[in-house]
């Protein structure tokens, strides 16, 4: 689960020990991929702490994960913001442009004038 209003936290699941048995069934890969994501898991890796290996990937690809995905948020935090800018300067625009007495925008809150001959 993660917190609401907030992306997960990235997550990598290690499995240690693959120096004991480095042989791994293509039935447990697919299986743990299929756990990955379930549980939401970036994605797994088999790590020997003893051979040093996948240990580095492993975090490597957790960080250049964070990383890309902080980097979207960024863009998508200014991509908002453009749009935000550009709606208020529409706006301004068009308030400016309409005459004094305009009902440009107020046409919700106005009164009904009875014309209605049924």
């Amino acid at each position: 689960d993660h917190v609401p209003g907030r992306p997960p936290i990235p997550c990598v699941l290690v499995g240690n020990k693959s120096d004991l048995d480095p042989a791994l069934d293509p039935l447990v890969m697919d299986r743990m991929d299929e756990f990955c994501r379930e549980h939401g898991f970036i994605t797994w890796f088999l790590t020997s702490a003893k051979n040093n290996t996948n240990v580095n990937t492993a975090m490597w690809h957790l960080f250049n994960h964070t990383m890309t995905v902080q980097e979207e948020s960024r863009d998508l935090q200014a991509a908002a913001l453009a749009v935000r800018e550009q709606i208020e300067a529409e706006e301004s625009k068009a308030a400016a442009s309409s005459p004094k007495g305009s009902r440009i925008g107020q046409v919700a809150n106005a009164p009904r004038q009875n014309r209605c001959r049924c």
